[in-house]
């Protein structure tokens, strides 16, 4: 699954058991996948990314690949986002020129 389709038609996947790839970040009232590395340090564009629930903060910044529930019913803090994906397993990936 590509982060652009599922931040543009959350709808479509709701409730369905997902895997996607990007940086995840999390920070102070924010926890989620964005589509490039830089984004995620200054928030970025809200509508390119998903909420990310369940996951263990030394992922933070990390490129990584998530598997999950995703659901657009729940759009993380202050409903900023597209939906949010409950995480049931996380894969480190290494990052393009690593």
């Amino acid at each position: 699954m590509e982060l652009a389709d599922l931040a543009i038609r959350p709808a479509a996947h709701e409730g369905k058991f997902i895997q996607v790839e990007g940086y995840y970040y999390d920070y102070f009232e924010h926890s989620a996948l964005h589509p490039e590395p830089e984004a995620g340090r200054y928030g970025g564009d809200f509508n390119t990314q998903v909420w990310i629930h369940n996951i263990d903060h030394e992922y933070s910044g990390q490129r990584v690949r998530l598997r999950g529930v995703f659901t657009s019913k729940s759009k993380g803090h202050l409903g900023q986002w597209p939906g949010m994906l409950c995480v049931v397993s996380v894969l480190k990936l290494p990052s393009p020129g690593d």
